[in-house]
């Protein structure tokens, strides 16, 4: 099943770090990990979220607690990101909806075989409607980022230029032979065929005729082909036949069909891909703005349980309550509530 990652990893890092660990006296409801602006998010998501992402985490052994631990905080702070992306989405009125969601669905499960959707999720143990919260996830940050983020990137025609001119070699194509080999393991067979190639005025219509022998078509870039047939094409011109050579017992000769200089693609061809390369570049920018504002106003609370923060991230450390060995797990606890600080984001 496909998975989108959020739209700017190195800001959910960034998210991870600014997290405090300040228990609150108000205790979460049951089976709810945080709260984002008073929206729940509950530990069947992050459970999920970390199903899915950890089939990228491939490892020869077990993870440890603490990197359990890690991965279970990457998966929280990532729907945490997703959900303040919601809400921006929901007061500028363009949440995904109902229809665009079920498109999208029918668009995915359409790649796979009748019934195979769902028992891909079953095998991947993915509840259907946590899939389907991830899928609106996954279309609310790409509508965000066209619709709310994209307006607000400008690319001057000084950038488009300064780009082209620093990376010229991208925009340069290489000389390209292109050919027919005709190919086969009598000899006197090949001299005929390339007698006939020779005398035609128009070789390639004889091509189909020829069944008895091996025919391919060759595009290569000039500088890479084999030397042997650098020296057989040398000084032909297009609709030319090389000699007949022999190669590994078998015989053959080269058709020259054209070559192709090499050129460079001029800044007007090269604009739309060079302006989508900037804008690329500058979304992650934007992002990680956007998202240090509205983590100043967000009312962020976390389960300590499932707070991470490394201690050597910007110097800060979580304290939190941390279960005894013999206690119940988590989800049949009562999860302490932690607060974001702002004014922390605001010293930092």
């Amino acid at each position: 099943m496909p998975h989108c990652p959020p739209p700017c990893l190195r800001a959910i890092f960034c998210l991870m770090c600014l997290f405090l660990a300040a228990c609150s006296e108000t205790p979460l409801p049951e089976g709810v990990v945080a709260t984002v602006n008073g929206k729940p998010i509950m530990l069947r998501q992050v459970e999920a979220e970390h199903d899915v992402s950890s089939m990228s985490w491939s490892s020869m052994h077990a993870p440890s607690v603490e990197q359990m631990k890690a991965q279970y905080g990457e998966s929280l702070y990532q729907l945490i990101v997703w959900e303040l992306v919601c809400q921006a989405l929901a007061q500028k009125n363009l949440a995904v909806t109902d229809a665009e969601l079920a498109e999208m669905e029918n668009l995915i499960q359409a790649d796979y075989p009748e019934g195979e959707f769902e028992k891909s999720l079953i095998e991947e143990y993915i509840d259907l409607d946590l899939w389907r919260s991830m899928l609106r996830s996954t279309l609310s940050q790409e509508k965000f980022l066209k619709l709310v983020l994209r307006p607000t990137i400008n690319i001057s025609a000084s950038e488009v230029e300064a780009y082209y001119s620093a990376h010229l070699a991208e925009f340069t194509q290489s000389a390209k032979t292109y050919f027919i080999q005709i190919s086969g393991p009598d000899q006197a067979i090949l001299r005929k065929a390339r007698a006939d190639l020779a005398a035609s005025a128009a070789p390639q219509s004889l091509i189909a005729s020829m069944s008895n022998l091996s025919i391919h078509d060759v595009k290569l870039e000039t500088e890479r082909l084999p030397e042997a047939w650098k020296d057989a094409l040398k000084g032909l011109a297009p609709g030319k036949v090389s000699n007949v050579l022999e190669r590994d017992g078998a015989f053959y000769c080269l058709l020259l069909l054209e070559n192709t200089p090499a050129s460079q693609i001029s800044l007007v061809r090269a604009y739309p891909l060079i302006e989508r390369v900037l804008i690329e570049e500058k979304m992650g920018t934007v992002f990680d703005a956007w998202l240090k504002k509205e983590l100043v106003k967000a009312d962020i609370y976390v389960s300590a349980h499932l707070l991470f923060v490394p201690e050597d991230r910007a110097g800060l450390k979580a304290t939190q309550n941390a279960p005894a060995a013999k206690e119940p797990p988590i989800e049949d606890q009562t999860p302490d509530l932690t607060p974001y600080d702002s004014d922390e984001l605001d010293d930092d």
